[in-house]
């Protein structure tokens, strides 16, 4: 029998030295790895929320009024015809058929931006994510540009249908008039969002009710009066975000709409000079947008010194 002999020879030494010539990014023992960059980072955040939103009552309150759009102005023109009134515009009655704009955008930014951050440390999911390669301030960022896109989604949508349904019963419309108006409700739109989320990294638990009250009636309250307290400042009260969805409506021509500050006004109305929203759309924009920048800044500066426990 013959001895047990080797299948293979002992490789050359060039093959060592070929080995040892590759490149680090051929070698997988040599390969870098980093951290994903604060875009990728956003972006998980983003697409996870939604599908948090998926999940929960929050979105399908969203679609629940979009869809209630149509239904209440069937309802509202078989009973009352008279509340909405038909117009030879589609600007004036897709203006009055949205007259619960201003509510329902400050019920929605509530719902939404009110209480996800709070539920996030409540139910401990926040110790999940953070340990991961994730900032606070991405986290912070992209959960609330989240909840924005549904509020804004629901928004948008609620034009879109108004517009269809006037412009099949109108003559004329104004196309420009249509893009403004709805520049003016999302200006308003983050305002309310950033004020909802900035309230709940204050709180322990997360409330709809409290930043609601706030937008609706607490904030609209305190600028009729102090607006009538002091002579002069209506210039600059009437141009508070929470005015904007009244300004957003009287930009498609019509003023019938559910305008809680003239709620507040209407006991002083006969003995006080009226107080009057601000008229330019750009200053009222600009209001909003900083405004809600301001309060989102905020916000994050109270996020990142949150106790973890």
């Amino acid at each position: 029998m013959r001895p047990f002999r080797k299948a293979h020879a002992d490789p050359s030494p060039d093959l060592y030295d070929g080995e040892r010539s590759m490149a680090a990014a051929d070698a997988m023992r040599d390969r870098e790895y980093s951290p994903p960059s604060s875009i990728s980072q956003l972006r998980v955040c983003f697409v996870n929320q939604l599908a948090l939103y998926s999940k929960q009552r929050t979105v399908w309150t969203a679609v629940a009024l979009v869809a209630a759009i149509p239904l209440l102005y069937a309802v509202l023109n078989a009973l009352a015809p008279s509340l909405i009134q038909a117009s030879d515009v589609a600007n004036i009655h897709a203006g009055r058929i949205l007259a619960a704009l201003p509510i329902a955008s400050m019920f929605m930014a509530s719902a939404v931006c009110g209480s996800m951050l709070p539920q996030e440390y409540n139910e401990r999911t926040v110790y999940m994510t953070l340990p991961l390669p994730v900032s606070r301030k991405v986290f912070y960022l992209g959960k609330f540009l989240a909840g924005f896109a549904l509020c804004a989604a629901t928004v948008c949508a609620a034009y879109g249908i108004s517009i269809a349904i006037s412009s099949a019963c109108a003559a004329h419309s104004y196309t420009a008039q249509m893009l403004e108006s709805l520049a003016m409700a999302l200006s308003g739109l983050f305002s309310f969002c950033a004020f909802a989320y900035m309230l709940s990294t204050r709180m322990t638990r997360g409330s709809s009710i409290a930043p609601l009250v706030a937008l609706a009636a607490a904030i609209p309250a305190a600028c009729i009066i102090l607006a009538h307290a002091v002579p002069g400042s209506t210039c600059v009260l009437g141009y508070a975000p929470v005015f904007a969805p009244d300004l957003a409506l009287s930009m498609m021509g019509d003023s019938t709409h559910m305008s809680l500050w003239g709620l507040f006004e209407y006991p002083i109305r006969n003995s006080l000079p009226g107080f009057e929203v601000g008229p330019s759309a750009t200053v009222m924009s600009a209001a909003s947008l900083g405004l809600g920048a301001l309060m989102l800044w905020a916000g994050g500066r109270a996020n990142d010194r949150r106790d973890m426990r």
